[in-house]
């Protein structure tokens, strides 16, 4: 979903695949070092600890210039997330107006702008209003995330190949193996929604 809004607001989409090569590998050597110095740092203890307490503790004022240095940091590294996550909808809510991607008129420009400016003012309004909004996700992600990270995949390929093939029946008799494995990914992701589902609403509040 994001990688076709990214491939979408491309300058160059034939650039795709190089630049997430780059930026995969960039993204992996960073949280790689993050990672090596966190442990090194602080071991194990992270687990009952976290750094974060450490430097901004629960339900104090900040102070010292490494936390203000470190929120900084966060808030900064969340706005790209922020911009990949909403992509899709703003294309989304562009294609349900009209607004042809292909068009680069002033008027399409304006138009473009006020939806996406829509979309940012709509998620700043459930951040802010909605209580308890981690948990709220939480709840929504235990199964959105592996609806759409490992069941829609599976069925998207197999409706692909049910349409180059003719049929899903064809396509069982000529992938039996390919489809039992499928079959074996959605069945197993059921008690990951049932199990994460349960968690989440164990610990909401």
């Amino acid at each position: 979903n994001s990688v076709a809004t990214l491939v979408r607001d491309m300058a160059k989409p034939t650039h795709f695949v190089a630049v997430s090569r780059w930026a995969y590998g960039i993204i992996f050597t960073v949280y790689f070092g993050i990672g090596v110095c966190g442990y090194f740092g602080y071991g194990r203890s992270l687990r009952d600890h976290p750094i974060m307490d450490s430097i901004v503790p629960p339900n104090e004022p900040v102070s010292g210039a490494w936390a203000y240095v470190t929120l900084i940091a966060i808030v900064m590294s969340s706005v790209p997330h922020y911009v990949v996550l909403l992509l899709p909808i703003a294309s989304s809510l562009e294609y349900v107006l009209h607004i042809d991607v292909d068009d680069n008129s002033r008027k399409a420009g304006i138009k473009r702008f006020l939806a996406r400016l829509a979309c940012i003012i709509f998620t700043t309004i459930i951040a802010v209003s909605v209580p308890n909004i981690s948990s709220l996700l939480d709840i929504l992600g235990s199964f959105t995330m592996v609806f759409m990270v490992a069941m829609m995949p599976c069925i998207y390929y197999m409706r692909m190949q049910q349409t180059v093939l003719g049929s899903f029946k064809a396509y069982v008799k000529a992938h039996k193996l390919e489809t039992c494995f499928i079959f074996a990914v959605l069945t197993w992701c059921v008690p990951m929604i049932a199990v994460g589902s349960y968690g989440a609403i164990k610990n909401f509040g």
